[in-house]
C-alpha cells in the first residue's frame, strides 16, 4: 500500500513539472521556487482570506472540535441504519450513492482527477481557450498540495476509523496503520479541492452546483460506509476548499498554454508555450 501511495505522489509530481508553469518559468529550479512560494502562501491563511471567510473557518473549526469530543459516535449511530452501511435518510443515501464510484477506491480519486484534466485540456484545445489550460495546471498543483497535507495530517493525528469494532475515534499521534488514518478524509479533501478550483476558475452556477454536489456526496459516501467520522469529512472538506480556493487566487496573474500541432498524417508535436503579455 505504501508503494502504491508513493507511486501516486510521483505521478502527480511529474504532472506538476510538466504543466505547472503559469507563465513564470519552464526551468525546474524556478518551478520548484514557485511551488515553494505557493506552499508558503497556503501556510498564511490570514493573507488569503477575507474577514468573513476567516470567521467561517474559525466557526467550522469550533464546530468540528465539538463533534470530535462529544457527538461523532452519536451522529454515526443516528444517521446510519444499525448494523448496516446505509443512511436512514433516503436523500442522504441518494447523494452518497452518486459518489460511490469515486469513493470506492483510492485509485478512483486519481482517475477522476485525470478525467477532469483531460476533459479541460481537450476543451481548451478545441476552443483555443487558455482558461481551460490554466484550470488544468491549478488543479494539478492543488491536488499535489492536498495529497501532501492530508497524508501528513493523517499520520500526525492517528485517529481511529469508525469501521473497526468498538472504535471510539481515539487519537494515536504518529501512528501509520490504516486503522489510525481517519482524520481528515482524503477522498473528501481531494473532492473539495477539485470542486473549489473549478468553482473559482468558472464563476457559474452550472459549474458550482454539480461540482460541490458531488463533493458533498463524496463526503457522505465516506460516512455511510463507515470509513470516516462526520468530523473527519468536515475537516477534509474545509481543507480541500481552502487549498483549491487559495491556489487559484494566488495564481490569478499567471497563464500557461498548451498547444498540440501537427498535420493529419504526420507526427503530432506537443508544445508548451508561455505568453509574455
Amino acid at each position: 500500500m505504501k508503494n502504491r501511495f508513493m507511486n501516486k505522489i510521483f505521478i502527480i509530481f511529474i504532472f506538476i513539472i510538466f504543466f505547472f508553469t503559469h507563465g513564470r518559468s519552464t526551468d525546474l529550479e524556478s518551478i520548484g521556487k514557485n511551488l515553494y512560494n505557493d506552499f508558503g502562501s497556503l501556510m498564511q491563511p490570514n493573507k488569503n482570506l477575507s474577514n468573513s471567510e476567516g470567521i467561517f473557518y474559525l466557526s467550522a473549526a469550533v464546530t468540528t472540535g465539538a463533534l470530535v469530543w462529544h457527538y461523532d459516535r452519536e451522529l454515526i449511530d443516528n444517521l446510519l441504519i444499525n448494523g448496516d452501511k446505509k443512511f436512514k435518510n433516503p436523500v442522504l443515501h441518494s447523494l452518497s450513492s452518486s459518489a460511490y464510484w469515486y469513493g470506492n477506491t483510492t485509485e478512483n480519486i486519481f482517475y477522476t482527477w485525470a478525467i477532469l484534466s483531460a476533459g479541460l485540456a481537450g476543451t481548451g484545445y478545441i476552443t483555443d481557450n487558455n482558461r481551460h489550460y490554466k484550470s488544468v495546471t491549478l488543479m494539478a498543483e492543488s491536488v499535489l498540495f492536498a495529497t501532501l497535507f492530508t497524508g501528513a495530517t493523517k499520520m500526525f493525528l492517528g485517529r481511529e476509523r469508525p469501521s473497526f469494532e468498538g472504535s471510539q475515534g481515539d487519537f494515536r499521534f504518529f501512528e501509520s496503520e490504516t486503522k489510525y488514518r481517519s482524520m481528515p478524509s482524503g477522498h473528501t479533501t481531494l473532492a473539495f479541492t477539485m470542486a473549489s478550483v473549478l468553482s473559482e476558475s468558472y464563476d457559474h452556477l452550472w459549474v458550482k452546483i454539480p461540482a460541490y454536489t458531488l463533493a458533498v456526496g463524496a463526503g457522505l459516501e465516506r460516512i455511510e460506509h463507515r470509513h470516516h467520522w462526520v468530523s473527519d469529512v468536515i475537516v477534509g472538506g474545509l481543507l480541500g476548499h481552502y487549498i483549491g480556493q487559495t491556489i487559484v487566487r494566488i495564481n490569478n496573474d499567471y497563464n500557461s498554454k498548451l498547444r498540440i500541432s501537427g498535420n493529419r498524417w504526420g507526427r503530432l508535436a506537443l508544445k508548451l508555450t508561455i505568453p509574455l503579455d
